[in-house]
């Protein structure tokens, strides 16, 4: 069983996660636990990927926020919890563009935007150690502990 950090696997995540349209990709090695990211995006690679990442099963492609469904629902649920006289507000503000911009305002005049980062934050590591146990690897650490071993594309 491969070991890793947590905060290695979520910066893995979020990078995972910084295109919309899926151009970035993380992938751990699961006999190092090494990270390997990679963008369509940047163009040339800054270091070699491993010729087999897409072939091999030594390689699993770590989940983005987006895949891990904590977008919408998510935000609504915090809603339903924190605001709840808001709830019907917060659902029309995502049925249009600018949805997070207006949820984190209204959450920053009830003085709940903290809360909130606090929320997202401990759903995410919540999700991906539920995502790492199904895969067999196991995570050490909490947030804001990075042993580095990212490797970029």
């Amino acid at each position: 069983m491969v070991r890793i950090q947590y905060a290695d696997l979520e910066g893995a995540s979020e990078f995972a996660n910084m295109n919309p349209d899926g151009e970035n990709e993380a992938f751990l090695a699961l006999d190092t636990g090494a990270f390997h990211l990679r963008s369509m995006i940047t163009g040339d690679l800054d270091e070699e990927l491993p010729d087999d990442l897409d072939e091999s099963d030594r390689y699993v492609l770590v989940p983005s926020r987006r895949s891990l469904d904590l977008g919408r629902r998510l935000a609504l649920e915090f809603v339903a919890e924190r605001l709840p006289a808001e709830l019907e507000q917060a659902r029309r503000w995502f049925q249009r563009p600018g949805a997070y911009a207006r949820l984190r305002d209204r959450l920053e005049e009830h003085g709940l935007l903290a809360a909130w980062e606090e929320y997202d934050a401990a759903a995410l590591e919540r999700e991906l150690r539920a995502w790492a146990a199904e895969h067999g690897i196991e995570v050490v650490g909490g947030r804001g502990t990075s042993s580095n071993r990212t490797e970029q594309a």
